[in-house]
């Protein structure tokens, strides 16, 4: 780096840092010549370091001979002092073309004075280019679009010939248009139209003899020149507009953009040539105004749909049915190359089904496969007089006579063939091949410009999994995960994987997935999922590991950025702990459900055991009750035979509640007189109530309807509820029973004004055995199963029990019967 960094660098640390910067870093004095470059420098360029130093910078980088005087940091950073930024075009030593962004700054000596700049180039030439590809159609598209907008609109040629120059200039973005007017007899040049510039005289016309030979050779010209006004560096082009096999015009463009002259912005002018051509038919042939003008139309509405965001299958459709209808023929069709088929892709007037279906050869045989050889337009009059090919069946089976075919093509690439066909012998016109062409280069380059955005969108696809993919690995669960490749060979795991299956990495690695299950299924599951056979994915089930662990395994595909299957991904997450405590679980379980078993047995045979005894004493005091006439005796008489009744309901209630939990209940249900039930079952509780001193009030409703059901059980369900109201009731306390008919179904209300229950705790009184004053001085007596054997009667027959209370208030009962 010499004069520049010795004052500044006298131990070359800076010289050293340079050195490893990543991005190209060179260094040109005030005279062009490149003075210094770092290693990242030479490798962008594609130089030796003995090769670039001492070059002209515009020689050795751009390919040129002289300074680029449209965007040089070397001349505009001396002239602002300060740093310059741009993205310029570079060519390397091999001839590649690359794109850099460039960071431009002044190096000044002591003095302070600018003698030299530093550039940073980074190349960055991939990362554009899918967005200016897709840039660029957009604006091929908008050309074409609007320059058959102003055909079929503009009638006068002048008017036609300045839209186009104004279209070129402000959507292609050239630096300078003009279109010239090629005399007849003296093949002299008469300017009439411009954009971007004002018109000199012939003489000091920069493109004169370009002019001249493509009016001769009748073929576009490309040169770079120096346009004398500025000084500029211009690649030019020419295009000669023929009509009736005679130049009439000429396009004249100019670029400041060495690269734009590609073949496919050639064949995009080309193009407009020809619509100029065109449209200069349908001036002069008024008699033709209706029928071509409506394909100017075709045109223009297919880039319109397009620029709005139609999808290209319904743009080509779209597209077919309009032709055959301003071209009046019977069938249009495209054909989309796959392979080494031609498959009909859209089209009208073929059969059902042919749309999709029906597929032509790409050989010479068939007129498709001709004109995808020849790659140019195909006409043929009459099928019978035709000796270059056959009809294929497609044609054939429609009784098709003539029609025109043409490539579908975007530069090299060719997509396909568009044609249109008819029954009868027809002579198809240039216009009409120039109307095809035009429609062809609309799908052509909408087909491209699809291509490249989805192209755009798997990369960013691609690159999305990608990072998914590593986060599931980096935040993985506590579980093993392992991938396979297409055939189900193990190709990743992690590392719980080696804890699951205790083994080592290399006697995994490489193995088959399903050798290390015990299950057979595994390898069946992993089979269909590669083959594609599996719907819902992914698959879940309980699996064995030969270690021996039980694991909940999980299995789906991994696809590939076109959707196919490349191999599969599962994990496994240990169970065996569950497993076990399961297996405990089922096995107490078992316990429990002995254990019931032999209580409700005893329950059964207890309640025999102590009902027969009861009844035995319970007959004996009745004859004492008769022959005893002691006040005391009598009285003792009565209170043994009340504590033998309730002893008698409690083993009843007792083996009601077993008999429910064993699913073994007999319910006889027949006809039930409701209000007969409820004052007998009310009878009965009338002594309790007197010894309480409480008051019982029944309301019974008119007409009562008749209900089905087992009437010792419903009795015994309401004696239960009313047993409750009074034992928890207050000296000189009442208990109303209400019994209404409502609709289809009767509702019994049991209300006392007892002590009431707290609201928390209602849910518990219908458990059986359960108290709510669980304590051995409780007030009151109980088993705590009367309430649970009244809910469940209850429920058996079709009701259902319901409770409201208020600590200190008392408490309400009532349930609902379905009627007969």
């Amino acid at each position: 780096m010499g004069f520049i960094f010795q004052e500044v660098d006298e131990d070359g640390f800076l010289k050293d840092m340079l050195n490893y910067l990543e991005e190209g870093l060179i260094i040109i004095d005030l005279d062009y010549n490149v003075i210094e470059a770092n290693p990242a420098a030479l490798e962008l360029f594609g130089y030796k370091k003995e090769e670039l130093i001492g070059r002209k910078c515009y020689e050795s980088c751009h390919g040129e001979k002289e300074p680029c005087k449209i965007i040089c940091p070397v001349e505009k950073v001396p002239e602002i002092g300060e740093i310059k930024r741009a993205i310029h075009e570079h060519i390397r030593n091999s001839g590649d073309k690359w794109i850099s962004k460039i960071s431009a700054a002044p190096v000044r000596n002591k003095q302070g004075d600018i003698v030299a700049v530093v550039e940073i180039n980074t190349d960055i030439t991939n990362s554009g280019v899918a967005d200016k590809k897709i840039e660029h159609l957009k604006s091929v598209l908008q050309a074409i679009t609007e320059v058959n907008t102003v055909i079929t609109r503009e009638e006068n040629v002048t008017e036609l010939l300045k839209e186009v120059c104004d279209i070129l200039y402000r959507v292609r973005g050239y630096r300078l248009v003009w279109i010239d007017s090629i005399k007849e007899d003296t093949e002299g040049v008469v300017p009439v139209a411009k954009a971007g510039f004002e018109y000199k005289p012939y003489s000091s016309y920069p493109m004169k003899d370009a002019c001249n030979i493509a009016v001769k050779t009748k073929k576009p010209q490309i040169l770079k020149s120096k346009y004398e006004e500025t000084g500029n560096r211009l690649s030019s082009a020419v295009i000669p507009v023929i009509y009736e096999d005679r130049v009439l015009y000429t396009i004249n463009v100019c670029s400041d953009r060495a690269e734009v002259f590609t073949e496919n912005e050639i064949n995009l002018l080309m193009q407009i040539g020809r619509d100029i051509a065109f449209a200069l038919k349908v001036m002069k042939e008024k008699e033709e105004t209706k029928y071509i003008l409506p394909q100017r139309i075709v045109v223009a509405k297919i880039g319109e749909l397009f620029v709005n965001g139609a999808e290209i299958e319904t743009l080509m459709q779209t597209a077919v049915e309009l032709v055959a209808e301003v071209m009046d023929v019977e069938f249009s069709k495209i054909l989309w190359l796959e392979g080494n088929k031609l498959r009909l892709i859209a089209g009208t007037g073929w059969p059902p089904d042919t749309v999709g279906k029906a597929e032509v050869g790409v050989g010479l045989e068939s007129q498709a496969g001709y004109t995808l050889q020849m790659k140019k337009a195909v006409v043929v009059e009459n099928f019978d007089e035709e000796k270059r090919f056959r009809a294929p069946r497609l044609l054939s089976d429609n009784f098709i006579v003539s029609g025109i075919s043409l490539p579908m093509k975007y530069g090299d690439k060719v997509y396909g063939v568009i044609g249109v066909h008819s029954k009868q012998k027809r002579k198809y016109s240039q216009a009409d091949v120039d109307f095809l062409s035009s429609i062809a280069s609309l799908l052509t380059a909408a087909a491209e410009h699809r291509r490249s955005e989805e192209a755009v969108r798997r990369s960013q696809k691609k690159l999305r999994e990608f990072f998914q993919e590593l986060g599931s690995i980096m935040h993985t669960v506590p579980a093993a995960v392992l991938t396979t490749d297409g055939s189900g060979l193990i190709n990743f795991i992690n590392r719980r994987t080696l804890k699951y299956l205790g083994k080592g990495e290399n006697d995994i690695i490489r193995s088959y997935i399903w050798e290390h299950f015990k299950e057979d299924i595994v390898k069946n599951i992993v089979i269909d999922i590669l083959r594609g056979n599996v719907e819902n994915e992914p698959v879940n089930l309980d699996a064995t590991l030969k270690s021996g662990k039980n694991v909940e395994l999980a299995i789906s595909s991994l696809r590939n950025h076109s959707g196919e299957i490349d191999g599969i991904v599962a994990s496994a997450l240990d169970i065996t702990p569950v497993k076990e405590a399961h297996r405990e679980l089922e096995k107490a379980y078992e316990q429990l459900r002995s254990v019931d078993i032999l209580k409700n047995n005893i329950i059964a045979n207890v309640r025999h055991e102590i009902l027969t005894p009861v009844t035995v004493m319970k007959g004996t005091l009745e004859l004492l009750e008769g022959e005893v006439k002691d006040e005391g005796n009598i009285k003792m008489i009565k209170i043994s035979k009340k504590y033998l009744q309730k002893l008698s309901e409690i083993v009843d209630n007792l083996v009601a509640v077993s008999s429910f939990y064993r699913g073994k209940v007999n319910i006889n249900f027949k006809d039930i007189d409701l209000m007969t039930l409820v004052e007998n079952t009310v009878s009965r509780k009338k002594t309790l109530a007197r010894e309480k001193k409480v008051k019982i009030i029944l309301h019974l409703g008119n007409n009562l309807p008749i209900i089905v059901g087992d009437e010792d059980n419903l009795s015994r369900a309401l004696l239960n509820i009313l047993d409750n109201a009074i034992k928890f009731n207050r000296e000189g306390g009442k208990v109303e029973i209400s019994v209404k008919s409502l609709r289809n179904k009767v509702v019994i209300r049991i209300k006392d004004t007892g002590v009431g229950m707290p609201k928390e705790r209602l849910d518990e009184i219908f458990k059986p055995l359960t108290q709510l004053d669980a304590s051995t001085k409780r007030r009151y007596s109980g088993t705590g199963m009367g309430l649970a054997v009244a809910k469940k009667i209850i429920e058996l027959h079709s009701g259902k029990l319901f409770v409201e209370s208020k600590l200190d208030k008392g408490t309400t009962f009532w349930f609902d019967l379905p009627v007969k």
